[in-house]
């Protein structure tokens, strides 16, 4: 699950950032960006992910937010319009078979 997380938060803050920026302008909101709907997930289980991006540089940002699981892609979401001091949850479910 660490990778999991680590791999949510690179693509998020890779895929809302215009190059040349600050990652701390656009990402997760701190300490609370990613949650699971459960604790635990045993091999087989759904789990639904959440995270929450933030824009607070930019008029407008648009984006690709991409979750992964050990490397493997799990679900897409674009952002088409995420005003400057906007928030927004994202939520997907998963399934890891091992």
């Amino acid at each position: 699950m660490k990778r999991f997380f680590l791999s949510i938060f690179f693509a998020v803050v890779l895929a809302g950032v215009p190059y040349g920026a600050h990652a701390t302008e656009v990402g997760f909101v701190p300490s609370s960006g990613i949650w699971f709907s459960k604790q635990s997930v045993a091999p087989g289980e759904s789990v639904k992910v959440y995270a929450v991006i933030i824009n607070n540089a930019y008029p407008v940002v648009r984006a690709t937010v991409a979750f992964y699981d050990n490397g493997d892609e799990v679900g897409i979401i674009k952002i088409d319009k995420l005003e400057q001091e906007q928030a927004r949850e994202l939520s997907l479910y998963s399934c890891r078979d091992s």
